[in-house]
């Protein structure tokens, strides 16, 4: 089977990059209404799948509370961010997620965490 294009849909989150639960269940029943019917997949096969998707979806969610975390921990704190126009320098007032990652808000500009710099004593 040649696959010409590939269109992230309704279930799909960050640009395509993370499959969503909903997702995840249509790929599934998509994949037992078009199994070979004299070899199925076996339940144990089955719930093995869903047992890794689960895992899987409970350690995005933990990494997102831990990044929320550390986003509130540095309210009020001195910090550096590199943004696309300049490094930014001050203190932090606010954390939000949101677009699947953490937004700290350093004066009236908002930076991602991931272009922390620098925490400054």
């Amino acid at each position: 089977m040649q696959v010409s294009q590939v269109v992230a849909g309704p279930g799909w989150s960050q640009a395509g990059r993370e499959m969503g639960t909903d997702a995840f269940l249509r790929l599934l029943v998509t994949q037992l209404r078009f199994q070979d019917p004299l070899e199925p997949v076996g339940t144990g096969e089955f719930l093995g799948q869903l047992a890794q998707f689960v895992a899987l979806d409970e350690t995005r969610r933990c990494s997102m509370r831990l990044e929320m975390l550390l986003g509130t921990a540095l309210l009020g704190k001195s910090v550096r961010m590199g943004t696309d126009q300049q490094p930014l320098e001050g203190v932090a007032t606010a954390a939000r997620y949101r677009e699947g990652q953490v937004f700290l808000t350093v004066g009236d500009q908002e930076a991602p965490l991931s272009r922390l710099l620098e925490v400054l004593v």
